[in-house]
């Protein structure tokens, strides 16, 4: 390989851009697209999903609660109110807690099932006591005069109402912690997606501004052997008699220094075969 090829063989070499930063950035742009797809889910679970299960607990607790209050003025003696309306209203908390277990659409629109299966058992306990409610109150208005205020039937009718309007609570309570702590989470992983694309995009651009560099170094590298070349295969300007090259300013060299000074070439001496016989004929070679 002689002197000239070298420079241009290097100069291929590190002009291909290394395979393992292929890799790292297709790795890193999965990891990224991973994260942002859990970011996206979480976004989704408290902008979409969350609110209106909690809205559900509201509107168990506000339906069972108009609905005692409402059979509480029946029982008193008012006629304003009907036994349909109230059971009506039992109705429409059991849906609401059906719909926590099972899924169900409203004019609000869809309710998603719970899937935390501690909240799952504690809306089961409810709507059982919801149920268990609806009954005590049919049995109660058919025996309104002995089931007034204060008996033993009122007493356990109150009970079962505080009992699960407690544990509904309960579930609404979770249901916003768990708003609260996917937020939270939410939150930090917005600022660790910005952190690292910032980072991440300094590292890229140090890693292209290197590339470039170093493409550049040995595009000058190339022109300046090419130009090697060009000036050593151009028209030389050559003594017939001496074997001196004449140089673009006119001085003539030796063709060993002209050679030497316009490549990387280097000369050693020895006599040919024809010239030994010339000047030393008697020595048989």
């Amino acid at each position: 390989m002689d002197n000239l090829s070298k420079p241009l063989l290097m100069a291929h070499a590190t002009s291909e851009f290394p395979i393992y930063t292929f890799l790292v950035i297709i790795t890193f742009a999965l990891i990224m697209i991973g994260v942002m797809t859990y970011s996206f889910q979480l976004g989704y679970k408290m902008s979409a999903q969350f609110p209106p299960l909690v809205d559900a607990t509201m509107e168990i607790k506000l339906e069972t609660t108009t609905a005692h209050l409402w059979f509480e003025e029946i029982i008193s003696g008012d006629r304003n109110e009907i036994i349909e309306d109230v059971l009506n209203r039992i109705d429409n908390a059991m849906w609401y807690a059906t719909a926590l277990l099972n899924g169900g659409y409203n004019s609000k629109g869809y309710i998603a099932p719970l899937s935390d299966l501690s909240l799952r058992k504690d809306i089961k306990e409810v709507l059982a006591n919801i149920t268990t409610f609806r009954e005590i109150t049919q049995k109660r208005y058919a025996t309104i005069k002995e089931s007034g205020v204060g008996s033993e039937i009122d007493q356990k009718y109150d009970a079962i109402f505080r009992g699960f309007q407690k544990k509904t609570d309960s579930v609404e309570t979770k249901l916003q912690e768990i708003i609260v702590s996917d937020l939270y989470h939410y939150r930090f992983l917005q600022i660790l997606l910005l952190i690292t694309l910032i980072f991440s995009t300094i590292v890229l651009l140090f890693i292209f501004y290197k590339y470039e560099n170093q493409r550049a170094k040995n595009q000058k590298l190339i022109r300046e052997s090419l130009e090697k070349v060009k000036v050593l295969s151009g028209f030389l300007p050559m003594c017939a008699s001496c074997k001196k090259i004449r140089d673009d300013k006119g001085y003539w060299s030796q063709i060993e220094s002209y050679i030497r000074e316009h490549s990387e070439a280097e000369f050693s001496h020895g006599i040919c075969p024809e010239c030994a016989k010339k000047i030393y004929p008697e020595i048989n070679i």
